[in-house]
């Protein structure tokens, strides 16, 4: 089950690397489904590993990778419609840059409240963008009535979400950083950089046990040969 779940997160990853392709010449209705198979993936395989309980450092990572990826891909499909959307992709850059400087670093990058507020604030931003992609080729009854809706105030509707989204997005930015820099200056981590030998590493990314013993830790401590003990009960 825990290669299952593993397998489910990376196709995720390989399936938002194709979507260019389903935007540029398949159908709304088959692009939309993809992105909501896309979609129903990040949902199952969390599910499905605490259910079965076999998380994994190497499943989290895969799974804020492959948020991550899904989100920016996205931004930069819909700014070739919008190009107000770059602005949008260049905060969400910015923030997953101070959060992966961070994790070299030492401190910790759990998410906070405000940080997943911000993370759906953008999907909501995003649908409004592809709504608007696709404005002048859906074809289906149901949905007129919604997009003459969109199409006469569509500038309004891009300016609220877009304005909300990128305010949040400020936000997040500084308080990361702020947040960061706080715990380094407290911390004041020396990282060896020595990676553990293989057939730590291997435990390190696939054991349950380890994941669970030290899944708050910040991930160079999880990675590297720093700070922790050898012993049976962990590695």
């Amino acid at each position: 089950m825990k290669v299952f779940v593993n397998c489910l997160t990376l196709s995720r990853i390989i399936g938002t690397l194709i979507l260019p392709i389903f935007f540029n010449y398949c159908n709304p209705v088959v692009t939309l489904v993809s992105v909501a198979i896309l979609l129903l993936t990040d949902f199952f395989d969390g599910l499905l590993a605490r259910k079965f309980k076999v998380q994994s450092l190497f499943g989290q990572v895969a799974d804020q990778v492959a948020d991550k990826v899904f989100g920016m891909v996205m931004l930069l499909i819909v700014a070739s419609y919008y190009n107000i959307y770059y602005f949008i992709f260049g905060l969400e850059a910015a923030i997953a840059l101070v959060n992966l400087i961070a994790a070299i670093r030492g401190a910790t990058t759990l998410s906070s409240f405000l940080g997943k507020f911000k993370t759906w604030l953008t999907s909501m931003c995003i649908l409004v963008g592809v709504f608007g992609y696709f404005q002048d080729q859906f074809n289906v009854r149901i949905l007129e009535k919604v997009l003459n809706t969109y199409i006469h105030n569509e500038e309004m509707i891009l300016v609220v979400s877009i304005s909300i989204t990128v305010g949040c997005q400020l936000t997040v930015l500084v308080d990361y950083t702020r947040h960061i820099l706080k715990e380094l200056s407290i911390k004041k981590p020396k990282i060896t950089y020595k990676l553990k030998e293989k057939d730590k590493l291997k435990r390190v990314l696939f054991d349950t046990s380890y994941y669970n013993r030290y899944k708050d830790e910040p991930l160079s401590k999880l990675f590297l040969d720093h700070g922790y003990k050898i012993d049976k009960e962990g590695l």
